[in-house]
């Protein structure tokens, strides 16, 4: 063994803490025994493979040297595990998940030390294991990351010294500014303020949410080693401090009396808590990609010996880090796997991480759906367990169909996206004649009269030309209760998730495509908001009712266009009088649709655009063709409905609880941000009057920039977010995007679990189904809003990873199958800065093209000889990034 240094004071206190219970014989647990093989406890958990025990000291000061013991087994004692826990439960949970085997060597009686010394336990449990296993076990007690640790281990550790010291060639003292004692004193002192950590560009720069406003971290050793979503405290500089900025400039002054205006810059000081420590991603090791018969395969040299390398992060937010192993790496490349933050000290350019998961290999789509569900903390396990699968109704109609008005006689349709099985919403148009007015109006009417002492029954009954409309949405909450177990799982989940491949279900399959689903094999219940309008589409009643309806047909977007048009439609039913009475609903529908589109427009509402993108799959469901998302006329007719059904439900939950309504609220965005698009604008002599959403329309439909606008002014935008009512004052309800007072969401049941509440809200409203206690208290919906907010988001955030990632996949395979020929592309320069990007519409994709020379205007940029400006349509060639194969991207260049 090593030599055994003095154990520091901390160490000492915690290892005279050790206690000694129930002592008893206990077995190794080696395959080698035969001394323990028949006792009653005996388990093989170790072969024959070397055996080496650590001290509390290695597992303290140099836990990051246990990945290089992989050809060893770690017997980790537990005298040793509770010095290490009593000092620091991460490395304890660490130096857990490493070892082999956890051996209990106060409670065996031939391993127990009394008086305690760990030294002696130590030496105790190797002469016991030599004895059991016939091999002498290793020890290493102090500082390895020295030669004759090396030595001593031998070919065991599959490394030399000379090569542990090339690792080290990325550190060096004082790389960042050490983290800052003493946390409550230096805020009491007005030196730091807590608050939120948002990365930038892989953590290089970004900006701290605090009490006082928002501090902006210029640089990567400002950023000091915090990582996107971390909780951390912050220093406040008045001037933006370079990267060579010294230790002591971190207390000159302090921010005390100052205010957080337009440039407040800081340095982050101190990490309180880490959002999370692990990440997904891939070695920048070099492979390279075939196909064979069809199926994606990686190759690389497979004699190469790599003990370290730079791992580099799926996410853009996150920085590089460096993985260490004492085994051979070379498994790894080429495959998506996930890593352990464990160490990132003031020395070290990259943090230092450890692998935990083998994911399977880049552009295999499991595998990079699994990236990204871990990225985007996507829930996707099975839903498909018992205790939930108890739960599901024996039924689909049953009694309460007695206490439900009945739509079953009307011509009801839903129109949706083919293969769509989770229908949440059907839609029905009739002319209203008496005897509809009579039993679906006239009663509720008279008594808006009584109460307003009004005359608009009589009106409505001189007047021939009254329609009603139907909004029929799937009554999952019927089937759903509040904090059963199915409803406990699908507000964790929040949504369901939509890849190009695949759907991630926030229910039971038997409940998004049979029980809830609007399908057109019988009769659903549902929850309605019914309309009585007249021609012009004026609303003169509206009501909220618990219904049971008889979808008609489940119609594509294109079969209920072509209907519209009185075009051949391939709808499922061939009965003349059915395709004359949907073809009727729809026509009027159509109509109405235009109505309210239009009056949206007039009132503000803005059409904001994002790069969706339709994948074409094959049987094998990988992409073979790419296209932007089809815009068929009918679809803007089911948004309206969706819409006005979401804007009455908002008002109604408002108007019946002040307190704990779930409204859908989206800020105006901050004039600031619109200052770059405004500049780039004025070159062209063009205005951008950002006022307001409706002077940013008029602005834009005079453009000739628009549908590059649409995208640009979509990400100007804040994110809209659910909250609870009593959250906050009435004027911020406001639905900027839209232009509404108020606004929801109520339609999408199935897929939303803020619909649910809002759904539960409304039918406790009405008396039809009571809600708990909670579900009135503003705090705790307001909770849920802010849960359900990040899970959204999250969600959105995953669908742009796969559309990036099949992009990225579809230039692959295509390129492979053409002997890596170029794609070429229309694109706009949307931006010119130190950098050039452009916009691929084809692909949905920002991408980095080269320049030869940029202006100092940043309006114009110059290849081969030519001047090309700020949102000039120009031609590029796209194609997969071989040579950063890790990195799965795709880069272009200007033609």
């Amino acid at each position: 063994p090593l030599k055994i240094p003095q154990p520091q004071p901390k160490l000492q206190q915690a290892v005279k803490k050790q206690i000694v219970t129930n002592v008893k014989q206990m077995p190794c647990q080696h395959s080698m025994c035969t001394q323990c093989s028949a006792m009653p406890d005996f388990e093989v958990k170790l072969i024959d493979k070397p055996i080496i025990f650590l001290s509390s000291e290695i597992y303290l000061k140099y836990n990051g040297f246990c990945s290089m013991l992989q050809n060893f087994q770690i017997v980790l004692l537990s005298s040793v595990l509770n010095t290490v826990e009593q000092l620091s439960k991460p490395i304890s949970k660490s130096a857990l998940s490493s070892a082999s085997l956890l051996f209990f060597d106060q409670s065996n009686h031939q391993t127990r030390v009394n008086p305690y010394s760990e030294h002696a336990a130590i030496q105790l449990c190797q002469q016991f294991y030599e004895m059991h296993s016939g091999k002498k076990p290793f020890t290493l007690l102090s500082d390895p990351l020295q030669k004759e640790t090396f030595d001593y281990l031998g070919d065991y550790l599959d490394i030399d010294f000379e090569q542990y010291q090339k690792f080290q060639q990325l550190e060096s003292d004082h790389v960042f500014p050490p983290f800052l004692t003493n946390i409550q004193s230096l805020i009491n002192q007005q030196l730091v303020l807590p608050g939120k950590f948002k990365a930038f560009s892989k953590a290089r720069s970004g900006i701290v949410f605090t009490q006082l406003g928002i501090v902006k971290i210029g640089n990567w050793r400002a950023a000091n080693r915090a990582l996107d979503g971390d909780e951390v405290f912050v220093r406040v500089f008045v001037n933006e401090p370079g990267e060579n900025f010294s230790e002591q400039d971190l207390f000159q002054g302090s921010y005390a009396g100052f205010q957080l205006e337009k440039e407040a810059f800081g340095c982050v000081v101190f990490i309180q808590k880490r959002s999370k420590t692990l990440f997904c991603g891939t070695l920048k090791q070099n492979f390279s990609f075939s196909l064979k018969e069809n199926n994606l395969q990686i190759e690389h040299d497979l004699n190469q010996r790599i003990f370290s390398s730079v791992f580099s992060s799926f996410s853009v937010l996150v920085p590089n880090f460096i993985i260490k192993s004492s085994t051979n790496l070379q498994y790894l490349i080429g495959k998506r796997i996930q890593v352990e933050l464990l160490d990132w000290s003031h020395t070290q350019f990259l943090g230092q991480v450890v692998f935990k998961k083998d994911f399977g290999y880049v552009g295999d789509r499991d595998a990079e759906a699994a990236v990204i569900f871990h990225e985007r903390e996507v829930d996707f396990s099975s839903l498909e367990i018992k205790p939930l699968l108890d739960e599901l109704p024996l039924q689909i109609i049953d009694d309460s169909r007695q206490k439900r008005e009945n739509f079953t006689d009307c011509c009801v349709c839903s129109v949706d996206p083919p293969g769509c099985r989770d229908i949440d919403d059907a839609l029905h148009c009739r002319k209203v004649n008496s005897v509809i007015y009579q039993k679906n109006w006239q009663a509720q009417i008279k008594e808006a009269d009584h109460r307003e002492k009004g005359n608009l029954n009589q009106k409505l009954q001189e007047n021939t030309d009254l329609w009603e409309v139907g909004v029929h949405i799937a009554d999952v909450t019927h089937y759903v209760k509040e904090n059963s177990k199915i409803d406990q799982e699908a507000a964790k989940r929040g949504n369901s998730v939509y890849l190009a491949d695949r759907r991630i279900d926030m229910l039971p399959k038997m409940l998004t495509e049979n029980v809830c689903s609007l399908v057109s094999d019988g009769e659903r219940f549902c929850f309605s908001v019914v309309y009585l309008v007249d021609s012009q589409f004026n609303v003169q009643s509206e009501r909220f009712c618990k219904t049971v309806i008889h979808n008609r047909a489940n119609l594509t977007y294109e079969e209920a266009y072509k209907l519209i048009l009185d075009e051949n439609s391939e709808i499922r039913e061939q009965n003349q009088q059915l395709k004359n009475e949907l073809a009727f609903s729809l026509r009027q529908l159509f109509k109405f649709g235009k109505i309210l589109r239009q009056r949206r427009f007039d009132n503000g509402s803005l059409t904001l655009e994002s790069a969706e993108l339709d994948f074409e799959l094959d049987d094998a469901k990988n992409p073979v063709q790419v296209k932007q998302h089809a815009q068929i006329p009918t679809m803007s007719t089911v948004e309206e409905f969706m819409l006005l059904a979401n804007v009455s439900a908002a008002k109604f939950t408002y108007k019946n609880f002040q307190q704990s309504a779930v409204l859908r609220k989206h800020p105006a965005p901050t004039q600031q941000i619109f200052d770059d698009l405004k500049k780039k604008l004025e070159f062209y002599n063009v205005e951008l009057d950002t006022s307001s959403s409706k002077t940013i329309k008029e602005s834009m439909n005079n453009s000739e920039f628009k549908p590059l606008l649409q995208i640009l002014l979509t990400r100007c935008m804040q994110l809209a977010k659910y909250v609870s009512a009593g959250s906050c004052p009435e004027e911020e309800y406001y639905h900027y995007g839209l232009a509404l007072p108020f606004y929801t969401h109520f339609t999408s049941p199935i897929r939303r679990y803020a619909d649910d509440l809002v759904h539960r809200l409304i039918a406790h409203a009405i008396s039809f189904e009571s809600v708990s206690s909670r579900m009135l208290q503003n705090e705790y919906v307001q909770q849920l809003c802010q849960y359900l907010n990040n899970k959204k988001e999250e969600a959105d955030r995953a669908g742009r990873d796969c559309d990036r990632t099949f992009g990225a996949l579809f230039v692959l395979r295509k390129q492979l199958a053409d002997q890596k020929q170029q794609i070429s592309c229309e694109a706009e320069v949307t931006n010119i800065s130190r950098r050039v990007v452009v916009f691929i519409r084809d692909f949905g994709l920002d991408c980095e093209v080269q320049a030869e020379e940029i202006d100092d205007s940043k309006m114009f940029f110059f290849w081969q000889k030519r001047k090309i400006q700020i949102f000039e349509k120009i031609r590029v060639k796209v194609g997969f990034d071989f040579e950063n194969p890790w990195s799965f991207a795709v880069k272009a260049e200007v033609e």
